[in-house]
This record gives C-alpha cells, sequence and structure tokens, in this order.
C-alpha cells in the first residue's frame, strides 16, 4: 500500500554558490507556526518552516486555507565541482501519508469481500463495479491535487534558485 502514496523527488542544478542558494531561499521563507498572527495577512513570504546552516531544509508553501494535498518539502543543497544541485523530496502531510492507505485498503477489502459474499455474478458486478470505480477516482483526485500542489511550489523553488536544468522522479 505504501507505494500508491504520492511523493517526488527533484533535482535542481544551479550555477550559483551553495552558500548563496541558501540564503535565496531563506529569505523566502519564515518560521513555522501552529497558529499564524492572522490568516488574511499579505505580507507573508511563500514559504515555512526552517532552512538550516548546513544546507538542509525543511519548508512548505504559506497558505490562507486548509489544503490536505500541500507537499511537504525536505531538501538539501550540495556544494558539486562546477554547479550547486538542490535534492528534493516533496510528500503529502504525514496525516495524509497514514490515512490515505487506510481508507484506500477499506475500499479495496470492501470490494474483494462483496466479490466473495456475493454468490450472484450479476450481483457482484452491480455491488463490486461502483466500489472499484469509486476507489479509482478517489485515487486520481489525491494524486491529480497533489501534483498541482508540486508544480506550484517546484516554479517557485525554480525561480528562486534560478534553475538551469531539473531532473524529477515522479511517483
Amino acid at each position: 500500500m505504501l507505494l500508491l502514496i504520492p511523493f517526488t523527488r527533484l533535482e535542481f542544478k544551479t550555477y550559483l554558490d551553495a552558500e548563496n542558494v541558501r540564503q535565496r531561499l531563506a529569505a523566502e521563507v519564515e518560521p513555522s507556526s501552529i497558529f499564524r498572527q492572522s490568516i488574511w495577512r499579505r505580507d507573508h513570504r511563500f514559504f515555512a518552516g526552517q532552512v538550516e546552516e548546513n544546507g538542509r531544509f525543511q519548508i512548505n508553501r504559506v497558505i490562507r486555507y486548509r489544503n490536505s494535498f500541500l507537499p511537504y518539502i525536505y531538501g538539501e543543497i550540495v556544494d558539486d565541482l562546477d554547479a550547486t544541485r538542490i535534492k528534493l523530496r516533496l510528500h503529502p502531510h504525514p496525516v495524509v501519508m497514514i490515512l490515505m492507505p487506510i481508507f484506500l485498503g477499506i475500499f479495496f477489502f470492501t470490494f474483494i469481500g462483496a466479490g466473495l459474499m456475493s454468490g450472484d455474478l450479476v450481483q457482484n458486478l452491480w455491488v463490486a463495479w461502483p466500489m472499484l470505480g469509486f476507489l479509482i477516482l478517489f485515487y486520481t483526485v489525491i494524486v491529480g491535487f497533489f501534483n498541482f500542489e508540486v508544480n506550484k511550489a517546484r516554479q517557485k523553488l525554480e525561480e528562486i534558485f534560478q534553475v538551469n536544468s531539473v531532473t524529477s522522479h515522479w511517483a
């Protein structure tokens, strides 16, 4: 079931030096807080989280609404010979990562159970196929909205890092 959880790995390459990349990212990141002073204020930064001195960071986008599909971004800035590489791992909120396999498992086992308990093949199809369709729709919506939010964060990070090349591993 863990293979069904959407996540993305990205690697950016830029010709800026590692310290410059870290400073540029830190300028766009505000400290995380459980409760914002005002959800309607407009003077916030694009990301919240922390950027450490060693080049590791944990951030997510600052939004004024709740969104379960918002990716959590874990990254590392690595100084290479001729460039700087930024390695990113994006995944959903930890609660979503726990609940998604549970819900998908419940629907999957209900689908299997309905097929095994029903002795009549016609009745089996009328019960099982709508459940399978709902399962596929549920998963497609989650992956689609997660990838939509990943693209928003990716565009901003490419702008911050002045990216020359991107390697992505979508899952």
